[in-house]
């Protein structure tokens, strides 16, 4: 179905598909940066669109990052340009901020271990893309943020 301009399918894959399947799952947000905190960490998925992009064509890929709440607010006090908490497509390397921030792009979690880009045109299949990329994050990345969870062996 003809979407107009790779913008406004763009804006519809996020509100009407991914957005609702992703809240489902616990997250909240919009418009491409999600969250999904702990108690212990912080959890966000970030949509990047390419730099490349027109209005014929969008590539976008999914940046997931786990940031433990303590090392994340000791970075914080030591580098005041971190924010209260991680932009959803920030990246933070720890040994640069300390911040004990994991973080993968989403091919990098699937079977081949490669990067991943989703290619979106006006005359995409957003529903389909939308069912690929769903699967994608609960096949994939929610079972990496399980599993980079801090541990508390008190609870």
């Amino acid at each position: 179905m003809t979407q107009g301009t790779t913008q406004e399918a763009y804006a519809t894959l996020l509100r009407d598909h991914i957005g609702p399947a992703l809240r489902a799952l616990g997250f909240k947000g919009s418009r491409g940066a999600y969250t999904a905190d702990r108690r212990e960490a912080f959890v966000n998925l970030g949509f990047q669109r390419s730099a490349f992009g027109d209005r014929t064509r969008a590539d976008f890929t999914i940046n997931v990052t786990v940031a433990p709440v303590a090392e994340w607010n000791a970075a914080r006090a030591a580098h005041p340009v971190l924010g209260r908490r991680p932009a959803a497509s920030g990246f933070y390397l720890p040994h640069l901020f300390g911040t004990g921030a994991w973080q993968a792009r989403i091919g990098h979690l699937m079977p081949d271990g490669r990067d991943h880009w989703w290619m979106l045109t006006p005359e995409s299949d957003v529903r389909a893309l939308a069912e690929e990329v769903i699967t994608a994050l609960t096949a994939f990345a929610v079972p990496a943020i399980e599993a980079h969870l801090p541990r508390n062996p008190d609870m």
